[in-house]
This record gives structure tokens, C-alpha cells and sequence, in this order.
């Protein structure tokens, strides 16, 4: 650095290498010893950089690591054989990569990239060590052996995910379907579905049974074996007399439930065989191959163990500063605990649910019984067999493709539902759903007419991302928070069904699809209007202009309600 303190370091060091003389070279501090080491290293250097050139990368590397001893240094350091191995394993890379050669370094990159996506990566045999402990699989496991193993989440269940499929593929019996009956939106198993599924789980469980017995043969000399059942099934499985029988085997649900087909037929005392009832309610015990214990999850385990360590624990006395360090640190909070007890981003949907759940917990909006469900979830009026959620998706889909040209009267409509259905934009069931009679009443209404004088400006299933501080949502949800979270802000994404983007206004609507009364439509429109101002406050924020107009239209009720200046929650609300 002394020689050109103002180059980069690799220019520095070869003009130290180059210089005239040794009394130049002295001039700069530099020993006779360092200089040397500056031109062995220099001369390596070139020879790699000519060896990368002609040969493949992965020699390259292997020259690289013989000439300088790394590998062998690494096993000096600590963890050096685990890091020797990573060596190895990077060296693997390489080699794959020679068929590549000459691509540089980001495809390189690239390449490792995707070997690690595809999970083709090179393994490496793991490295043992003294005082460790490993954690693997089941299937990992085998054939190894280990003085002590621990065997976690015996009462976990088997994964029948497979078994309640649609379509069942045995090896046996072939595609095996449920049986779904047109117009009942109901289905069963078929007979090849059953018996398919009792082979299935036949040989399901043969190999977990399979697995179970390489989990606990895998110890030496202690196994441990954990597992979480509830009293009830302790009381069941665990201390009712019973043998074990192959159907006993086939209706378990976990390794527990096998387990404690053992347990409950062995006796407490190894010369007589007594059914487990005589050690019913018992805490613990002791068996010819089994100690037993039973934790309560509220309790620390092994009271009595902890009980006499406390017992002999000996007070120790600590010196102030030794006290005070303690203290600070068992009585350290997180500083930001507030930013923890709120959403850093969340969804118009899920904003509107709080806001309906605080809205719930001050005065009950609803009466919740079978006639009011009847009337939110009633089918549409034509012959459908989608459900009441299915609809109103239908009548969203065909609102945002609808041509705003062809939106005048319902001839209209019915030719462009005719075009969707024909390019796939719909379903024929989802055009058979829909209510065009209600979706002509919107447009021939006020809001509408204005709409369509705009059709140039509408954007329709318009997404935003906005950033909002918790302050602003509060009050826009009319909650109240004592949460500190000065700085901090929340993302908030949403769909706003149709948007009016004019050169200084903004409009907005919002489609519902509930069926309500009359009596309802107040009570309804409470609900939505915190949605629509989270509508309304986005969009004013991306596009840097107000919200003039924003309307709530029910389809089925063809009512359009119109939601007063965004800063207003209900009082300003005028029924059209």
C-alpha cells in the first residue's frame, strides 16, 4: 500500500513486485521475506488464471487447493471436517459445470441456483462428531445405529390424504372414482373406490408399521419415545384390557395407537401378565422393557425429580454487577413489541372483517337465524346448480367483461353472455346463473348512465397496493388502538370492482350480490361502507386525486346506495 496509496490494492502489489530495485522496495518498509511472498503468490496467480483458460474449472479448482494446502488447513479450524465437506461438495458442483465451460461467473451462479431448486446437488456423506446430535428422518436412519434416540410426535396422524382423493390409481383394480349423481352435488365411493381404499390402507400401514419398527431399533442403549394423547384416549387405549388383533391394527391412527395395543396387554410386574387397568390413573411406572410417565401438558414434567433437585439447589450469592446484568437481562423487552401485534400488510377483505367483528362486539348487527340465512344465501331465481358464492363470482366475471357498449338493455346483454360463454370467459353454467335483468337495471339507472358516458375512463377488477399508516386505518375502520407504532405503516392490497378514472375526480362502485329486504338494505350497506372508504382512500392516494362519488349497488335488490364524502361513516348515506 505504501508503494501507490491511491490505486487499487492489486495495482499496489504489482508495482511493489515490479520495482527497480531492492532499496526502492526497502524504501517502502517492505522485508525481503514479504516481498518473496508477493511474488510466489503472483506467479501462482498467473499460472491458475492460465490454467482456467485451458483446462476445465473444476481442475482448475482441485490444482488450486492441492498447491495451497486449503483443504488440509480446514481441518485445523473448528467444525474443519464439516467445512471440508462443503469443499467437496463445491467441487461436485464444479464438475457438473465443466460441460459449461467458459460461461462465466453468474452462470455459474445461475447453475447452482438451479441444482439447489431441483434438489440435485452433489451430497456429501455427514460429517460425525462427539457430543452432537443429529436430526433425520425415518428413512434416513436406516442402517445406522445410535446410543441414545428419541423419537418425537408418536400420536401425530398417518397421512390418509390420498386415501379420500376423487380418483383412487391401485395397481390392482385400476382408476378407481367416487360416483358423483348429476343435479345433487353430492357423491359416494363406487365399490372399486372402496375396495381400493381398504388395500391401500392395508398396505399404508404395513409400511408404516415397517417404519416404526426401523424407528425403534435404531438405539443402542436408550430409546425414548414421546407422544401427546388425551385423556380420553389414554383411557381407551391405554389401560382397557384387550389383544392385539389385526383389526385392532388396521383402525389405528397413529404409532401411539399401536404402541398402546403393547402397552395395555403388558403387566406392571414382569412375572405375572395383568391387563394395564391395575395401573389405571397412575402417573408412572415401570414395565420389563418400559418406563413410562405421563406429563401434564400445565405442569413441568418429572415433579418429583424437579422437586428434589430444587431441594438441593444451593442459593448462590452474586455480586452487584453480576446482579444487575441478570436482572436486566430476565427483565428485557422487546422495543417493538407493538409492530408485533399488528398486520404489516393485509387485504380491503380482511380489514372489512375486523371492522364487521368490532362492530359485532359493540351492538349485534345481526339476528342470526335459519329464515335470515335463507334470505343472504337464497339461489338465484333461474334453475342453477352452482352454489350462492358461485353466482355472485359469475355475475363479477361477467360485469368486468361485459362490452360497456352492449350495456344498454337486456337483448343486449344476453348476446354478450352468448360471446363470453363462446370465448370461454364463462361457464354455461355460469351464464345460466346469471340475473341480467338486475345487470340491465344498474345501467339504466343514474350512476350508470354516467358510467357509460365515461366508458373510455372505466377500469374495472382494479388492484392497488397502498401504504397506510396504522392512525389512518383506525380511523377509517373506527377502532381504537393503544398501540405506539409511530413510523411504522401497513400495506394494503385490494380489487376495486369498477373505477371511473377521470382527469380530476375519481369514481368508484362496488357490486353486491346479497339477497336482502328492504328492511335489510341499511343494516347491509353499514357493513360494506368500510370497504368502500378503503376503496375510496387507496385510490385517492395512487392517483393523486379525490374520490367525488362512490356508490354500493345491490344486484339482486337493484338498489344503488350512495356513500357520502369518504371521511363520513353512515350519516350522509342517501338511498336511490
Amino acid at each position: 500500500r505504501l508503494a501507490a496509496s491511491h490505486v487499487h490494492f492489486w495495482t499496489a502489489l504489482n508495482r511493489t513486485r515490479n520495482a527497480d530495485s531492492d532499496k526502492s522496495r526497502a524504501g517502502c518498509g517492505l522485508r525481503i521475506e514479504t516481498v518473496e511472498k508477493i511474488e510466489k503468490f503472483l506467479n501462482r496467480f498467473a499460472t491458475w488464471r492460465q490454467l482456467a483458460r485451458q483446462a476445465s474449472l473444476s481442475r482448475c479448482l482441485e490444482e488450486v487447493l492441492t498447491e495451497t494446502h486449503y483443504t488440509d488447513w480446514l481441518l485445523s479450524q473448528p467444525r474443519g471436517a464439516q467445512r471440508r465437506a462443503n469443499v467437496e461438495r463445491f467441487l461436485g458442483l464444479a464438475e457438473k459445470f465443466d460441460q459449461f465451460q467458459q460461461q462465466g461467473l453468474f452462470r455459474f451462479l445461475k447453475f447452482i441456483e438451479a441444482q439447489r431448486e431441483a434438489g440435485a446437488e452433489p451430497e456429501v456423506a455427514p460429517v460425525t462428531g462427539e457430543n452432537a446430535i443429529r436430526l433425520m428422518s425415518i428413512h434416513q436412519s436406516k442402517g445406522l445405529e445410535f446410543p441414545v434416540v428419541a423419537v418425537a410426535n408418536l400420536a401425530k396422524p398417518f397421512n390418509t390424504q390420498d386415501l379420500r382423493d376423487g380418483i383412487i390409481f391401485d395397481e390392482e383394480l385400476g382408476l378407481c372414482p367416487v360416483v358423483q349423481p348429476p343435479q345433487t352435488g353430492r357423491r359416494y365411493p363406487s365399490l372399486p373406490h372402496w375396495l381400493a381404499q381398504q388395500r391401500q390402507r392395508r398396505e399404508q400401514w404395513g409400511e408404516e408399521l415397517r417404519l416404526l419398527y426401523v424407528a425403534i431399533t435404531r438405539a443402542r442403549d436408550t430409546l425414548i419415545l414421546t407422544g401427546t394423547v388425551t385423556e380420553k384416549k389414554w383411557d381407551e387405549l391405554w389401560t382397557k384390557p384387550g389383544a392385539i388383533t389385526s383389526q385392532a391394527i388396521v383402525t389405528a391412527k397413529s404409532y401411539a395407537d399401536w404402541l398402546a395395543l403393547w402397552f395395555r396387554v403388558q403387566s406392571p410386574r414382569s412375572e405375572v401378565q395383568r391387563p394395564m387397568s391395575n395401573v389405571q390413573n397412575v402417573e408412572e411406572g415401570v414395565l420389563p422393557h418400559l418406563h413410562w410417565q405421563i406429563v401434564d401438558d400445565t405442569e413441568p414434567a418429572d415433579k418429583a425429580e424437579s422437586g428434589k433437585r430444587k431441594a438441593e439447589t444451593k442459593e448462590i450469592a452474586l455480586d452487584g454487577v453480576t446482579a444487575k446484568k441478570l436482572k436486566a437481562t430476565l427483565s428485557w423487552e422487546y422495543p417493538f413489541k407493538a409492530a408485533t401485534e399488528r398486520a404489516a400488510k393485509s387485504s380491503v377483505t380482511a380489514l372489512r372483517r375486523e371492522a364487521e367483528e368490532l362492530d359485532n362486539e359493540a351492538e349485534p348487527m345481526f339476528q342470526f337465524s335459519a329464515k335470515r340465512l335463507a334470505s343472504t344465501l337464497a339461489p338465484p331465481t333461474r334453475n342453477s346448480q352452482l352454489s350462492a358464492a358461485d353466482v355472485g363470482t359469475a355475475h363479477h366475471k361477467f360485469l368486468q367483461h361485459v362490452s360497456l357498449e352492449k350495456a344498454g338493455d337486456v337483448a343486449a346483454l344476453e348476446t354478450e353472455t352468448k360471446r363470453l360463454e363462446r370465448e370461454k370467459v364463462l361457464s354455461a353454467d355460469e351464464a345460466a346463473a346469471l340475473d341480467l335483468e338486475t345487470v340491465a337495471a344498474f345501467w339504466s339507472s343514474k350512476p350508470g348512465g354516467n358510467i357509460l358516458k365515461q366508458a373510455a375512463n372505466v377500469k374495472r377488477e382494479l388492484a392497488f397496493t397502498a401504504k397506510f399508516s396504522p392512525k389512518e386505518l383506525d380511523e377509517i375502520l373506527g377502532r381504537k388502538s393503544d398501540l405506539k407504532l409511530d413510523g411504522e405503516f401497513v400495506v394494503v392490497q385490494g380489487i376495486a370492482d369498477l373505477a371511473v378514472l377521470l382527469p380530476k375526480e375519481i369514481w368508484i362502485v362496488d357490486f353486491k350480490t346479497d339477497q336482502i329486504r328492504a328492511d335489510e338494505l341499511r343494516e347491509k350497506t353499514k357493513l360494506y361502507v368500510p370497504q368502500l372508504k378503503l376503496y375510496a382512500h387507496a385510490l385517492g392516494k395512487i392517483y393523486n386525486r379525490p374520490v367525488t362519488n362512490c356508490w354500493l349497488h345491490f344486484l339482486p335488490a337493484q338498489r344503488t346506495v350512495e356513500i357520502g364524502p369518504v371521511h363520513c361513516l353512515f350519516d350522509f348515506l342517501r338511498v336511490k
